[in-house]
């Protein structure tokens, strides 16, 4: 969920598919345990990422991470922080 999305839409044999996903202000995703709150994320639907920017934090079953930037590969269930912070609990 977000408070504001635009979505980047291309022609593909005359049939419009979605591209990109920008989501801004109180960006909150999540999948299954994990959730990642931030104030912006770029979803690419070609490479299944997602890059969450702007006070980014993560949380999943024993630990709470914050960084500068979070890379969640949503096909592979892999993430990735730049510039992080970790509690484990």
């Amino acid at each position: 969920t977000a408070g504001r999305v635009e979505v980047l839409l291309a022609d593909k044999n005359d049939v419009k598919e979605i591209v990109e996903i920008e989501m801004m202000d109180k960006v909150d995703v999540r999948q299954g345990e994990r959730r990642v709150l931030a104030q912006k994320g770029v979803y690419n639907t070609k490479g299944g990422e997602i890059v969450l920017t702007g006070n980014a934090e993560m949380w999943e079953k024993g630990y709470h991470v914050k960084g500068r930037l979070i890379r969640l590969s949503l096909n592979q269930k892999k993430s990735f922080v730049e510039g992080s912070v970790l509690t484990i609990y």
